[in-house]
């Protein structure tokens, strides 16, 4: 059965990849480095261990890698525990950024534009943070939440997470 439906496939494919009109793209399974915790707060150095995860593979070309959310400013959106997933892309207001500086990482929103880049909690009990010194290195694409007995639940944005933020300064 399995060798059946394998070979109407590859028949398929075959056939659609002839046709000037459609593209079939094949989605898979792509191999990213899992690294140790990002602040969900303060900017802070983390020393830790990588680790090998598997993800979906939607054909992007992008360098992506995953880290592990500590701590509470992007609280509910992002919570302790959740396993995001950066891709090295272009960031456009309000992406959910990671940022780096002297090797201070963070996980925030991003507003702004050139000196006036802010980084910003969902929590509004954390304190905005200027992004002029910070390097924005990737925009959020994938959460992965560990719930009650084992179950995963995982949310893709393949063109970024985003996240409007109430902060009283003014929108750019």
């Amino acid at each position: 059965m399995w060798r059946q439906m394998l070979e109407i496939l590859g028949e398929y494919e075959n056939a659609v990849q002839s046709s000037p009109h459609i593209k079939v793209r094949r989605v898979g399974i792509r191999e990213i480095p899992l690294y140790g915790g990002i602040s969900a707060g303060m900017p802070h150095s983390q020393e830790s261990t990588v680790e090998i995860m598997q993800v979906m593979d939607w054909g992007s070309t992008n360098e992506r890698w995953a880290r592990i959310i500590e701590g509470e400013s992007m609280s509910p959106l992002l919570q302790p525990g959740d396993i995001v997933v950066f891709e090295d892309r272009k960031w456009d207001q309000g992406h959910v950024v990671h940022a780096f500086d002297g090797g201070e990482d963070l996980v925030k929103v991003a507003r702004g534009f050139g000196e006036d880049v802010r980084l910003i909690p969902v929590n509004p009990e954390y304190p905005v943070i200027s992004g002029k010194t910070m390097n924005i290195k990737g925009v959020a694409v994938e959460r992965i939440r560990k719930l009650a007995n084992d179950v995963t639940e995982t949310q893709t944005f393949r063109h970024g997470m985003r996240h409007s933020v109430s902060t009283g300064l003014p929108n750019n």
